[in-house]
């Protein structure tokens, strides 16, 4: 096998000795790139998604993960301004400045394999509602993003892309009281508009011959809001539109089950992975409930069943990788 080129980044460099791990059968390792906005960083997203592929013993050995955001921002401004340098992170060492960087692997004779397994998408929560905003961003996706992800897969193919369903305000704010008026008819309003507006950029995806699916995390919303009221309030942080700590204990076992096709449910992850302290703390009848909600919500959205193991077959090289 010839020899990587000089010029590669840590990063890259990373990537290739996972790869010949992989090669050698110590890991089921993942690559994900990522990118989005606070509903991403809030509360380290990403860091629980990642505990639950840890916990879970029949599942990946380790989500590798680099993220691309930016505060108040959405595909069409990330894909113009580039990532926030203080909130985005990169797999080793420094994030990622902008989406071509994140998006466009080094490929280069006897090393297939150097690409990401699988891109989130998460637009700003009011683009996919609006017409004119949602728009905006399927040309966006057509002109900016389908080129890199027809090429951004393990050896330079169209990689698996997922798209990260936004949800319902629980109140009029920031600009949305056109949606509805405080309470329940508000945010089942937005909530529907965010299902049709990120089906609107699946079928943009589609169209361009990228690999997409949906990540239903607006339907598990509406179904904590539908049997769950007294809980559904926690989903919200103070701000009532980003999360709190358990709609992102939701979202990552929603975006854990759509990633892996892997049942969440035997998967007993802390309310905020390994976090710590952690305030507001949910019973573990709370964390059940919302793992039962994300394996209902994507078996449903997405017709296919989960996996699960009782057992723990992971190997001592895949607990610890550094032996």
């Amino acid at each position: 096998m010839e020899m990587p080129p000089m010029h590669l980044t840590r990063a890259e460099m990373v990537a290739l000795h996972e790869q010949d791990m992989e090669h050698e059968g110590e890991g089921s390792r993942m690559r994900l790139a990522w990118l989005g906005n606070s509903l991403t960083y809030f509360n380290d997203l990403p860091d629980v998604l990642k505990e639950f592929a840890t916990s879970d013993m029949g599942g990946p050995s380790e989500l590798a993960i680099a993220t691309c955001v930016r505060s108040g921002g959405g595909l069409p401004s990330l894909a113009a301004d580039g990532c926030g340098p203080m909130l985005s992170k990169g797999v080793v060492g420094a994030p990622a400045k902008n989406i071509e960087t994140l998006l466009k692997p080094v490929h280069f004779a006897g090393w297939e394999g150097l690409g990401w397994d699988a891109v989130v998408l998460q637009d700003h929560s009011l683009h996919a509602v609006r017409p004119a905003q949602r728009a905006t961003t399927q040309l966006v996706l057509r002109q900016k993003y389908a080129p890199l992800l027809l090429q951004t897969g393990r050896g330079g193919v169209p990689v698996r892309t997922l798209i990260f369903q936004t949800w319902g305000y629980l109140r009029a704010v920031r600009g949305s009281h056109e949606l509805g008026q405080f309470g329940k008819k508000h945010f089942e309003n937005m909530n529907q508009l965010a299902v049709d507006g990120t089906d609107a950029y699946r079928e943009t995806l589609e169209q361009a011959g990228v690999p997409v699916e949906v990540v239903p995390i607006a339907e598990a919303w509406q179904i904590v809001a539908s049997e769950r009221r007294h809980l559904f309030s926690s989903l919200f942080s103070f701000d009532g539109h980003n999360p709190g700590v358990a709609g992102t204990y939701l979202v990552a076992a929603i975006l854990y089950a759509s990633i892996s096709g892997r049942d969440p449910r035997p998967v007993r992850v802390k309310t905020c992975g390994r976090k710590d302290p952690c305030h507001n703390a949910l019973t573990d009848a709370d964390l059940s409930y919302l793992r039962d909600v994300a394996a209902r919500a994507v078996t449903q959205g997405l017709g296919r069943p989960l996996t699960f193991t009782l057992e723990a077959p992971k190997q001592l090289r895949d607990l610890h990788p550094d032996l």
